[in-house]
């Protein structure tokens, strides 16, 4: 009777294991097409506009390095819509980076401009680029700032 006990106590711990979802710190993608990118993960991004050779010089490394989501949750009432503001470092080989600043919703701080719109550009090196933020998707808490899960972006060649 033991032995079938142990053998059902096992089964049973086995089948309550769920298992996690792993996500890789780095990913790939190519210029000009949409990717979602988690907090802390990198992106490495080929191809370009003029179908130009590519080299490890000129693949564009993207890792979202902080995300804020101060939306107005759906349950809550606010007055003001909020923001969400999303902060990239973007590099290119070992030699050229930039910082990127991307924000949706109020980008303001007393009236003067903190963040970029939706849509920044920035130079790497000799090559000049576009990101735009098409979406944020975050775990909405009762209490300010919203989890953020994962951020939607573009980066285009200029």
């Amino acid at each position: 009777m033991k032995k079938y006990l142990y053998a059902l106590l096992l089964i049973s711990l086995f089948t309550n294991c769920e298992e996690g979802e792993t996500t890789p710190s780095q990913i790939s993608g190519k210029i000009s097409q949409e990717f979602t990118l988690k907090p802390n993960q990198t992106i490495q991004l080929t191809g370009s506009a003029n179908k130009e050779k590519v080299t490890y010089e000129n693949v564009l490394t993207v890792q979202l390095i902080e995300a804020k989501d101060g939306r107005c949750p759906a349950n809550m009432q606010c007055i003001m819509f909020g923001s969400v503001k999303v902060i990239l470092k973007v590099s290119q080989g070992k030699s050229y980076s930039d910082t990127v600043h991307l924000c949706l919703g109020d980008c303001t701080l007393r009236g003067v401009p903190v963040y970029k719109d939706a849509a920044a550009e920035f130079k790497v090196g000799a090559n000049q680029y576009v990101a735009i933020l098409r979406g944020v998707e975050s775990k909405n808490k009762v209490s300010f700032p919203n989890e953020v899960q994962r951020v939607s972006l573009v980066v285009e060649s200029k």
